[in-house]
């Protein structure tokens, strides 16, 4: 076959298209494919496509893209952190790796559809075959984000940018590809399937997303990217409802980074299922405004919301958009006396790498009801059915909560820091207070290595759920309930690990809190580095705890650490209990296991000093283990980067013993 030559088609410049972003988005979601040409190879990224057939593929009057028949895909990953992840994954998910150096998958296809710019330029006489089947069989991938909507955000925010994204009816099953320099900086390929244990819901013919593969563009995989925009500041006006209704507005800052902004894409959740054979509850977003009041376009649908301005948003500028929304979101399962928005997109995100903002809400709740959010408590009132609450957190977060319930609470204040207790209907002081005893002392014992404690107020919520849980938003420590009834029968496994679980919870005051992940492949970060603190407090208060967590930590990172790596613990997937158990194993075990070795190789001064070090450098910044292992050296004058590629970057386990 001989290579057509490649043309660059600005598809996606907002002048081929009309302004709004609605508009764009009609357009892409109304393809139609043309007349097939024989004989076509080209190569995007890490990725070739060769196939007997081609069509091209029309968005109005405008080509964006090429359908193929009968051909072969091929994809190669050059980031050499992410192999042992693509190894297990292949092997659980039964895909075929090529052989050789580099770990990829070539597979013959059916179809493929590939839309974006920098595609061949096609003519022909043939009529496309497969179209309808192809579109059928994708369409049931429902949950994900239309493509339409990146390429609308493309059109209106980075015109020029390379982005490509390709559906593959390949032999085994289907693929998502994507070439995207104009959002996420990333090269993917994720796979299709069936979910497991969707048994006989209505979600049962559902294909589901899952990662196999992510190099970065224009970077060191290892670095996050550039933001694009940043989220500065969050203020949410929150009415509920006894009945689950809700109405909220939110203004948020924002403030574009290197260019101006034509447009913002967020996610934010819309149709939410908490029970696949139940209909899904819904957050409707119903208007938004910038700051002169104009009204914006915008389209909204599978957590995906992209934004367009009224006019370009100068760099450096602050950027204020009101969203108004409603619905029936502040879920109560089973109608329990509880509702929560947790970390999760329940206001508009921007990506993780973006975001560290202040937070400042007003939560009015139907009676009986009260409620709690991040930051500090500004008042409690009453205005006639509802309770009210107001807090304001003026610290640079990452994830924020609000909770109502019908709560009972109390709280002291020691040495600047509150405490407060809140147990779920009952009243429960002896409960109160021995939590907070213990939190005070987790309180008073971080700093000595890792710097004042940042919040001024810090809440500790029961959780009436499945024990051994804990969660630690910004001021905030959820927990469930057997932290509450330490005799509670069915729950002594748990009861158990609670001191450890609670001040593992506080310490993301600090790994999570004043240093954050920005991406996934760095959650380490914050809850490897979160429970070996809280295993230096256990030590402290008794030798006896910290061996046996130390035990724990060594035993599972021997059972885990040949089979993936730590930066890969959130890629795994093909078996979905073997994954989750894996990525537990990674991040909780063999990570606060490699912090012993560490400490051990390094005595307690140079530990101390390092950690400490690295929360004063990167105070409420993003961290990354590149840069970990740069205040290692600076520290210690030495080099632990090979340490690192064996330990951490690879499958290796140092041998050692818990510090006396």
């Amino acid at each position: 076959m001989r290579r057509l030559t490649v043309l660059l088609l600005l598809l996606c410049s907002s002048s081929a298209f009309a302004a709004t972003v609605s508009d764009v988005v009609k357009k892409w979601g109304d393809l139609k494919v043309g007349e097939t040409k024989a004989g076509v190879t080209f190569t995007v990224g890490h990725a070739t496509f060769t196939s007997t057939s081609a069509a091209v593929v029309t968005a109005g009057d405008q080509p964006v893209g090429v359908f193929l028949g009968n051909g072969t895909f091929t994809y190669e990953s050059e980031n050499k952190d992410e192999y042992p992840a693509l190894r297990f994954t292949a092997k659980a998910a039964k895909i075929k790796l090529t052989a050789g150096d580099k770990v990829g998958v070539q597979e013959p296809f059916k179809t493929a559809l590939i839309l974006g710019n920098g595609l061949p330029e096609l003519t022909g006489s043939a009529a496309a075959a497969d179209w309808n089947a192809h579109k059928e069989l994708f369409a049931r991938n429902s949950f994900e984000a239309p493509a339409a909507h990146l390429f609308a955000y493309q059109s209106l925010d980075a015109p020029t940018a390379r982005l490509v994204h390709a559906e593959i009816n390949a032999a085994s099953r289907p693929y998502v590809y994507e070439y995207d320099d104009a959002l996420t900086h990333a090269e993917t390929l994720d796979y299709l399937a069936v979910a497991e244990g969707r048994g006989g819901s209505k979600l049962r013919s559902v294909l589901w997303t899952s990662s196999f593969s992510e190099q970065a563009i224009g970077r060191d995989n290892r670095d996050a990217p550039a933001p694009r925009i940043r989220l500065t500041d969050v203020d949410v006006s929150l009415t509920g409802k006894m009945n689950e209704e809700g109405t909220m507005t939110i203004v948020e800052t924002l403030v574009p980074q290197t260019r101006p902004a034509g447009a913002v894409h967020f996610e934010l959740r819309d149709a939410i299922w908490f029970d696949p054979n139940l209909e899904p509850k819904h957050l409707r977003l119903r208007k938004v405004f910038d700051a002169e009041g104009h009204e914006l376009d915008f389209v909204h649908e599978n957590g995906d919301l992209v934004v367009a301005l009224a006019k370009p948003a100068p760099v450096g500028q602050p950027l204020k958009l009101r969203f108004e929304i409603d619905g029936n979101f502040l879920y109560r399962e089973a109608k329990t006396n509880f509702w929560e928005l947790g970390i999760s997109p329940w206001f508009p995100w921007v990506q993780m790498h973006e975001q560290a903002y202040t937070f400042h809400t007003v939560v009015k709740t139907e009676k009986p009801f009260v409620a709690f959010a991040s930051g500090k408590t500004v008042r409690r009132a009453e205005e006639g059915d509802y309770n009210v609450m107001e807090s304001k957190l003026d610290l640079p977060v990452s994830a924020v909560s609000i909770l109502g319930g019908k709560y009972q609470f109390d709280e002291e204040t020691r040495n600047g820091v509150t405490i407060r207790v809140a147990s779920f209907i009952v009243k429960n002081k002896e409960a109160y207070k021995t939590l907070r005893n213990l939190a005070f002392a987790a309180i008073d014992f971080y700093p000595t290595f890792l710097g004042p404690f940042p919040y001024e107020e810090l809440n500790i919520i029961e959780k009436p759920e499945t024990y051994g849980y804990g969660q630690a938003p910004a001021g905030i420590v959820f927990i469930t309930s057997e932290a509450f009834n330490p005799k509670l029968g069915e729950g002594n496994e748990y009861v158990e690990g609670v001191n450890n679980r609670l001040v593992h919870e506080v310490a993301h005051a600090y790994w999570g809190g004043v240093v954050a992940m920005p991406s996934w492949r760095e959650q380490w970060i914050e809850e490897a580095f979160a429970d070996y603190s809280a295993g230096l407090f256990m030590k402290a208060a008794k030798r006896a705890y910290y061996e046996r967590a130390f035990g724990e930590w060594k035993g599972y990172a021997k059972e885990s650490a040949k089979q993936a790596t730590i930066p890969g613990a959130n890629q795994l997937s093909g078996d979905s209990y073997l994954a989750g158990l894996l990525r537990s194993q990674l991040l909780y075990y063999k990570g606060p296991y490699l912090l012993a070795a560490l400490h051990q190789e390094l005595g307690d001064t140079a530990f101390f000093t390092f950690l400490k070090s690295y929360q004063k450098n990167f105070r409420w910044k993003f961290g990354t283990t590149k840069n970990i292992v740069a205040m290692l050296k600076f520290v210690t004058q030495k080099d632990f980067g090979p340490w690192f590629e064996e330990n951490y970057y690879g499958t290796g386990l140092p041998d050692v013993k818990p510090m006396k």
